[in-house]
């Protein structure tokens, strides 16, 4: 199957933080997509949840590791099974609250050939003024990171 994006959240238990994760983007996201948990080695309950997820989910990938390989492994191998032109990575303590938040992401990235990477902002409390419907920083936040496969 492939979609505009794939969203791939590596999960090592905290199974309450996932659950809440998994159900934002549920409610959050009007564009295409298809979700790639990587299930990093967890405890039986949340390894429990994420194959029953997955199980009754057709938009839903499921990897399973029988050890914590790392938050970096685990993101290379959803990204090895991602086909769309644009790749999410997020943190499975990420609450999504912007509606439509993953086509505005794609918006930015569509927007100029040489943008490569896009990270929404979280902690800005009044709009930077600019012409540009995004901002160019040097550094960006990995909870959330949105990848031009280009």
């Amino acid at each position: 199957m492939s979609v505009p994006c794939d969203i791939i959240i590596p999960v090592h238990d905290r199974l309450e933080l996932t659950k809440a994760c998994v159900e934002s983007i549920e409610l959050t996201t009007r564009s295409p997509y298809r979700l790639i948990l990587i299930d990093n080695g967890s405890l039986e309950e949340t390894a429990r949840y994420l194959e029953a997820y997955a199980s009754c989910t057709a938009n839903v990938a499921l990897v399973r590791n029988e050890e914590n390989l790392g938050w970096v492994k685990a993101a290379n191998q959803g990204l090895a099974r991602a086909t769309g032109p644009f790749a999410v990575l997020m943190n499975n303590d990420t609450v999504v609250k912007t509606p439509d938040w993953l086509g505005r992401l794609i918006e930015v990235a569509e927007s100029e050939p040489d943008i490569g990477l896009v990270n929404p902002r979280f902690d800005v409390k009044m709009p930077v003024p600019s012409k540009r419907p995004y901002l160019e920083v040097d550094f960006c936040r990995g909870y959330c990171l949105l990848i031009t496969r280009r």
